[in-house]
């Protein structure tokens, strides 16, 4: 998965990755709002193992273009 400090928008979630693995989002499919703010620097592991609990499959819909 994939996250910059910025705005993203798939015909299945709205959302916003933020650094040190904080994340916020809407989904689409699913319509519920979640957000997730962390007390350390890390990775966004965690935020994808709580879209999978929630069946919001962020990493799969977040590509980036090829070079």
């Amino acid at each position: 998965m994939n996250w910059t400090p910025g705005f993203l928008r798939t015909d299945a979630f709205i959302g916003l990755g933020g650094l040190g693995g904080s994340a916020a989002w809407w989904s689409f499919r699913n319509d519920h709002a979640v957000a997730y703010v962390t007390r350390r620097l890390h990775d966004h592991s965690r935020v994808a193992e709580i879209a999978m609990a929630l069946g919001d499959d962020i990493g799969m819909e977040v590509t980036c273009p090829e070079p």
